[in-house]
This record gives structure tokens, C-alpha cells and sequence, in this order.
């Protein structure tokens, strides 16, 4: 693929992912940079392209109630035509760019919360090798595996038991 073609595959894909946001990116020049290094940080720690690698802004999560987190998807693969493909969603880690939390359907409601931290690919592929579904059974041995990011969440549903909860250790 050329240069070219893979300048504007990133670039349908950016739109397709963020619509208003690619189209408005240059509105605030420090955003559009952060995003593009996330972007690049993750892309590293996957060992993919940075240009398969979008970015918008998460519809969930903030930074205080001003600022959206920036919500990563990595696909896990290209369809034929192109565009992306099923793969994965990430947000970075707070405080720390080159680590992301990948997020996951909790077992209890569904809801995308974060349910490993991520900092290799080796990561991913631990979580991976997880029986997901055993996630709400304190007894399970990936259950002490989840990011502290998991309770509380608001990717969590109304109702979820680990929606308004803080971990034991968040508690004092």
C-alpha cells in the first residue's frame, strides 16, 4: 500500500471513528497533539500501525467535567474494503501516556469499563487468556487482576453493583 493509500485510509477511518472531531481537529491545536501521541503510544505498544490506531473523545468518561478522556480503538484486524474491523477500546492510564486501560464488558451489566491495565502487548494477551466470565466471583484468580478503575466506573450501567462502589482499598 502506498503512502497515499494508507494516508487516506487513516484519514476516512479518523472521520468515520470522530465525524465532528477530525473534521473540527485544528480548533484546539494542544488536543489534536495529544491525541495523535496517544495514538502513537498505543500503536508502539501493539506493534500496528499508528494509522490504524483512532482516537475520539470518550461520551463517558472526563477529566474533572471539562475535559473528555480520549477513547483509543485498535482494530484487530482490516475488512476487505478498508475500514475498520472488531478490535479493541482503550483509554490511557491517568498521569501515565505510554500505559492504557483496556476496556471490556463488565459481567454484571455489559457496560465498557476498564478491566486491564495494558502496557505491552504481553498484557493483552494475559488478559486474553482470562476466563472473562468468572470476573464477578471474588473466589476467581482474575478478579484481583482488575485495575482498581473498574468500580465506580461510569462506563458501568444504573444498577450495576460496581457502579457507584470505590475498591476496598479507595475507601478511607
Amino acid at each position: 500500500m502506498t503512502l497515499t493509500d494508507r494516508a487516506r485510509r487513516a484519514a476516512e477511518q479518523a472521520r468515520q471513528a470522530d465525524p465532528g472531531g477530525f473534521d473540527n481537529r485544528f480548533a484546539d491545536p494542544l488536543a489534536w497533539k495529544a491525541r495523535a501521541r496517544y495514538a502513537l503510544a498505543l500503536a508502539v505498544l501493539l506493534g500496528i500501525d499508528p494509522a490504524d490506531v483512532t482516537v475520539r473523545d470518550d461520551p463517558v468518561r472526563r477529566y474533572g467535567a471539562r475535559y473528555p478522556v480520549p477513547l483509543l480503538h485498535a482494530p484487530d484486524g482490516v475488512d476487505p474494503g478498508g475500514i475498520m474491523a472488531a478490535g479493541w477500546w482503550f483509554i490511557p492510564e491517568t498521569g501515565d501516556r505510554e500505559a492504557f486501560l483496556a476496556l471490556g464488558a463488565c459481567p454484571s451489566c455489559g457496560g465498557q469499563v476498564p478491566v486491564a491495565r495494558i502496557a505491552s502487548l504481553a498484557d493483552l494477551g494475559d488478559l486474553l487468556g482470562r476466563d472473562l466470565g468468572r470476573w464477578d466471583d471474588p473466589a476467581a484468580p482474575a478478579s484481583d487482576r482488575l485495575p482498581i478503575e473498574f468500580d465506580g466506573d461510569p462506563g458501568h450501567r444504573p444498577g450495576c453493583p460496581h457502579h457507584d462502589t470505590l475498591a476496598p482499598e479507595r475507601q478511607q
